[in-house]
């Protein structure tokens, strides 16, 4: 089948964008976005500015990539190469459609899409009614021997040992970065950035990028911690991941809905912007669990430092309530705002979690008290991490892994993966989660 490779530009102006009724051929009368053909030799970015040119009159600032869209037409295939694009001025003029309109969210079925353009309505709607969306994701290469040596200078106790504090296996990796990073580009394409908080690490994924993701190579940016915890360096370094969720908030140009994760979770299926927000509540996948309960359990193991004894600790901080949100091996839709306002408000939580480098029971989950409060105000939808995530333990059972790439292969409804632990399966087992993840996430390419 032939294949003809374009661009499209999807303008905006305030809370619409720019829609153009086609003037000629089969699709006459129906609406697309303004765009064109890819010449020999030229960059998509630079097609699209020379179409605007060409169809508008007009200069075109282009602001980010939405998505390739891939579609059989009768005659052709179609690889659309999407763009999120603003006027550099105002003025327009029609020199090859027969007409435009400015649409708002609600407005998009108005009028008859061609087909390829029609996919990316959802996408579009979501952006005008959400704004842009980041993913944010705590990492650190636990294999990095610069990272263990200053690690070891701060430790005291048992930190070294203690899995729950600073044991290897807490900050052990085998590669799951890639892995996150790439399931977020692929099945979240309305994902504008994904920052990756680290301490002076570098991931290394641009290899990955380039080769999958082309266009979304300067979408993905590393923060240092430096960079977060700047007016407060003197906290720094900190082996703490409390510590650092406490002020992750605090990227530069972060957008206002984000969606914080960890390395060891992926995306498995396509995932919506309402997978994660819905009207103004974050969607939580957690199951809730009796605070009488977790105290019971603090009061067996008082040194212990758990999650649910942290996600305890930040109920009592935020004042007392009967049960925990306990929050799953999913990831947690946040809004920056919230964490502005009560970093400002409760200097006193803040400070409470930054004093110590290695995790300790003092200490509470902030995604945790963000919950709180959301529930308190009657903003959070509740689903169950149960039936939307899936996680991997260790088990020293035979075929284990196997067995539950199978499971999950058979459910449909999941979307989301955890490989709790990783690094302590073996070699058989990491090839054979290997496999099975570059194959969900990194699919041939089309010929």
């Amino acid at each position: 089948m032939k294949r003809i490779e374009v661009v499209a530009a999807v303008i905006r102006r305030g809370d619409r964008i720019f829609a153009t009724q086609r003037g000629y051929g089969p699709y006459k009368d129906w609406w697309e976005f303004p765009g064109g053909k890819i010449e020999p030799g030229e960059t998509p970015r630079a097609a699209l500015a020379r179409e605007i040119r060409e169809e508008l009159d007009a200069d075109i600032r282009i602001d980010r990539f939405l998505q390739t869209v891939e579609w059989d037409y009768p005659e052709f295939h179609l690889t659309m190469h999407c763009f999120w694009c603003s006027l550099e001025a105002d003025a327009m003029h029609l020199n090859e459609h027969e007409a435009a309109r400015w649409l708002g969210a609600d407005e998009l079925s108005e009028v008859r899409w061609l087909p390829a353009d029609e996919g990316l309505l959802p996408l579009i709607a979501a952006e005008l009614r959400y704004g842009p969306i980041d993913f944010v994701l705590p990492w650190v290469d636990g294999g990095d021997p610069v990272l263990s040596a200053k690690r070891a200078k701060y430790a005291s106790g048992d930190a070294l040992t203690n899995e729950e504090v600073g044991g290897s296996t807490r900050y052990a990796s085998v590669g799951e970065i890639r892995w996150c990073v790439a399931s977020i580009l692929r099945f979240a394409p309305f994902t504008r950035k994904v920052f990756i908080v680290t301490d002076g690490q570098d991931p290394d994924l641009g290899g990955m990028l380039r080769e999958h993701f082309p266009e979304r190579v300067d979408d993905v940016v590393v923060v240092d911690h430096r960079v977060i915890f700047r007016g407060r360096e003197a906290f720094l370094p900190t082996f703490n991941s409390n510590s650092i969720d406490t002020l992750i908030w605090n990227i530069p140009e972060l957008s206002e809905r984000f969606v914080y994760t960890n390395d060891d979770v992926m995306l498995m299926r396509p995932v919506q912007v309402e997978d994660f927000f819905r009207g103004d509540e974050p969607v939580c996948y957690a199951e809730r669990l009796s605070a009488a309960f977790v105290r019971q359990l603090r009061t067996l193991s008082p040194k212990h430092v758990g999650y649910k004894v942290s996600m305890l600790r930040a109920l009592e901080m935020m004042g007392g309530g009967d049960h925990i949100v306990r929050l799953g091996h999913a990831p947690c839709a946040m809004y920056k705002s919230w964490f502005q306002r009560w970093s400002e408000e409760r200097p006193d939580m803040v400070e409470n979690n930054l004093r110590d480098k290695f995790r300790t029971v003092a200490q509470f989950e902030v995604q945790e008290a963000f919950y709180v409060d959301m529930e308190r105000r009657g903003r959070l939808c509740l689903l169950s991490d149960r039936e939307h995530a899936f996680v991997f333990k260790r088990r020293p059972v035979a075929r284990y892994v196997e067995k539950k790439i199978r499971v999950f292969r058979a459910d449909k409804t999941r979307k989301f993966v955890c490989f709790n632990a990783l690094n302590l399966c073996t070699a058989d087992e990491i090839a054979l989660v290997t496999a099975w993840l570059d194959e969900r996430i990194f699919p041939a390419t089309r010929k």
